[in-house]
């Protein structure tokens, strides 16, 4: 499971991971779509980022009942549902973090994100001791490359 917020790599390490260890690969994101038509900033912007939220938490319980086990880039919001944080104990988390620049300019740079203020973003950093006490690893994605983080969470899951 990997656990972060938007922009920290979640989806770039996770499907590069889950070929080195020849598993699936679930994409929240990739499932909303799927699901909804509609990608996250739409969802947001037409139902509320409440709504988008709640579809989030859902697409993770679905995610985790699925067989076989599949790396899985949860979405950022998962750790705000008491359910969703119930459902990831006793999961393998990982949590990918990244300064406010780093994840300022991913988000950016593509289209599926919804804006935050840094209001927002400093807000968010609520989630950081829930996303630390779920996982058993944590790496700063902004000092370490695709290859580098692969190597590390695989190494870790292999102790």
């Amino acid at each position: 499971m990997l656990l972060g917020a938007m922009g920290v790599g979640k989806t770039t390490i996770g499907r590069a991971l889950a070929e080195a260890l020849r598993c699936c690969f679930l994409d929240s994101d990739v499932r909303l779509t799927e699901l909804t038509g509609e990608d996250g900033r739409s969802i947001a912007a037409a139902k509320g980022v409440a709504t988008l939220h709640e579809l989030e938490a859902r697409i993770l319980h679905d995610a985790l009942r699925e067989s076989p086990p599949a790396v899985i880039a949860a979405a950022a919001s998962v750790v705000d549902s008491d359910s969703a944080v119930a459902a990831l104990m006793g999961h393998r988390c990982v949590w990918l973090r990244a300064s406010d620049a780093v994840v300022t300019q991913r988000r950016d740079a593509g289209s599926h994100r919804r804006s935050t203020t840094i209001a927002e973003r400093r807000q968010l950093v609520r989630r950081e001791p829930t996303y630390s006490m779920l996982s058993g690893l944590h790496i700063d994605t902004g000092a370490t490359d695709v290859a580098g983080a692969v190597a590390e969470i695989a190494e870790w899951l292999g102790r």
